[in-house]
Parts: structure tokens; C-alpha cells; sequence
């Protein structure tokens, strides 16, 4: 098979284009080398159709071939780049996944927003760097810029500024919200000294003005989200680890309620312990019924009765 064959086989299922056509005109929609393919819309002085345009070194743009805006239309626009302009009819499909994919994460993502917004939101940790951490959607990694939205019903992560979720968790299967680090002084280093105690004196004045305007103070705060299914790791230099704390003191008061709630229902697991157990002897007492089975002072069903009762 030659490379314009596998081209064209590549590219012979017409692409659904029908949906991007009305939204806006293409003039260029794709392009490969000095060919285009597009459409244009109906202004008043030209029927609405797609073309494909050529490009020469004189006159510019040219239209080679053009058919109506219609199904149809695009039924003989595509057979057409198929047999005379397979590398474009290629572009075109993937130039239709592209902008399907895009339409498709546009609408999802304000519905996602719209979904948030209704649960009411009762405050956010914005442009984080996300350390690490699992459970997220693939699509986030560690040093993205991230978002930590917390509304009436559950924490979500998104992308800064975004509105798809990395992840979204109900206050019933939150665990933790922790909040570390704090100040960090950088900077400064002047030492004060001179001769006599006059000149100590202006030496040491000197550089504390010298220090003071030196000196800088940054914020470094970690943050871990844990969750049943997730772990979390972020960094954030917008607040101290206290004022963190205070500013979603509601939030992390649901986290807990959260956690203790998922401890009052997990199951334990150490076993409930029979009556004979919960004495001490009850294994000695079955070592010894055991022993008497063992030896034929009981039968079987004996031993099996003699037992069920002691455990209970």
C-alpha cells in the first residue's frame, strides 16, 4: 500500500461535521501545504457553501471547487478531497476530532460549574501547586496549578481556573484537611561594628535599617486532603497554616464529622469473642473436648454439640 492509499483509508469515514457547521465561518478550516478546505456563510452577496481554496503566488486565495452548505454539499465536498486531496481530507478529520473534543470539554465543563454553583460554595484554596498524591483523574500531575473548591456538599479539585473536576468528594467520605509549615525568613545578614563605641553604635543602627530592608518573608504552607479513595498533597504560599485553619474552620469541622461518622461504621476486626471466651478457659475447655473425641469418650455428634455451645 502507498502512502496516499493508507492516507485515504486512514481518513474514508466522513467525519460528522454537520454540528460545527452554523456556529461560525471557516474560510480555512484546514490546510495542508497550499490547499484549504472551509465554508463560509451566507452575507447577502454570496450563497452560503464549503469550498476549497487554492493559493497562488499572484492572486492570492483562489476557490478551485465549491458546493452547497448543505448535507449533501458535504457528502460531495468529502468524496472530492478523498480522490483529489487525500493529506487534506486527513487534516479535516482530525481537524473535526479536535474541535468536537474542545465543544465537548466546553459545554461539559459549564455544566460542571453550574453543578457547583448550585451546591453553593462555601470557599476556595486557589493556585495551589499539587505535590502528589492519588485518586485524582488522569490529567492532573504533580507541579499543576490547582484549585481546592469547597461547597455545601463536597470538595472538589479542578484545574486553576478551571471547572473540570480532578476529583469531587462527599463530606461523608472526607477524612482529613491538614494544614503545616509557616514563616520562613530569608534575607538580612548584616552585622553592625565600627571603632569606638560611637561608631559600634552607628554601625549596628546601620544594619538593622540594612536588615529590615533586606529581609524578606515568605509563606510556605503544605496542605494534605485525604479521602477514602484519595490522598492529596498541596503547596501554598497565600496563607499561614493558622489562618487556614480559621478561614475553613466550617469546612474542616464537616471533614471531621466526615471521619467519625466512616469510624462509627467500619466493622471491626477483631472478632466478638463467645461467653466461654470472653472467661479465659475456653480454649483449654476445648483442648480438652477435643482429647475425649480424640480418645472416643464422645462421638462425634457429641463433640460437635459439646463445642457449638461452648462458643456459643
Amino acid at each position: 500500500m502507498t502512502d496516499q492509499e493508507m492516507v485515504v483509508s486512514v481518513s474514508a469515514q466522513r467525519p460528522a461535521l454537520f454540528p460545527l457547521v452554523g456556529t461560525s465561518a471557516h474560510l480555512y478550516f484546514a490546510q495542508v501545504d497550499k490547499v484549504a478546505f472551509g465554508w463560509s456563510q451566507e452575507n447577502g452577496k454570496q450563497e452560503a457553501q464549503f469550498h476549497i481554496q487554492k493559493v497562488g503566488s499572484v492572486r492570492g486565495w483562489a476557490v478551485v471547487e465549491s458546493w452547497p452548505l448543505t448535507e449533501q454539499g458535504w457528502v460531495d465536498a468529502w468524496a472530492f478531497m478523498l480522490t483529489k486531496h487525500p493529506e487534506l481530507s486527513a487534516k479535516v478529520s482530525a481537524t473535526v476530532g479536535h474541535e468536537q473534543r474542545r465543544s465537548f470539554v466546553a459545554a461539559h465543563g459549564a455544566a460542571m460549574r453550574e453543578a457547583r454553583e448550585q451546591q453553593g460554595e462555601l470557599g476556595a484554596l486557589v493556585n495551589c501547586v499539587l505535590l502528589g498524591g492519588y485518586g485524582v483523574e488522569d490529567g492532573a500531575g504533580a507541579g499543576d496549578r490547582v484549585d481546592l473548591r469547597f461547597t455545601r456538599e463536597q470538595i472538589w479539585l479542578t484545574k486553576h481556573r478551571g471547572n473540570m473536576p480532578y476529583l469531587r468528594v462527599d463530606y461523608a467520605d472526607a477524612r482529613a484537611l491538614e494544614f503545616e509549615g509557616g514563616v520562613v525568613r530569608s534575607g538580612g545578614g548584616w552585622v553592625g561594628g565600627g571603632f569606638g563605641i560611637l561608631g559600634a553604635a552607628e554601625g549596628v543602627a546601620m544594619a538593622s535599617l540594612l536588615n529590615a530592608l533586606t529581609a524578606k518573608t515568605t509563606v510556605q504552607t503544605s496542605v494534605r486532603f485525604e479521602a477514602a479513595t484519595a490522598e492529596l498533597f498541596l503547596f501554598t504560599d497565600s496563607a499561614t497554616p493558622k489562618a487556614l485553619e480559621m478561614r475553613f474552620a466550617e469546612i474542616r469541622a464537616k471533614v471531621r464529622a466526615g471521619a467519625a461518622g466512616a469510624a462509627a461504621t467500619a466493622p471491626s476486626l477483631t472478632p466478638a469473642l463467645p461467653p466461654a471466651a470472653r472467661d479465659g478457659d475456653w480454649s483449654e475447655r476445648l483442648l480438652r473436648l477435643g482429647e475425649m473425641h480424640e480418645k472416643g469418650l464422645l462421638t462425634a455428634q457429641e463433640f460437635a454439640a459439646a463445642k457449638a455451645k461452648l462458643l456459643g
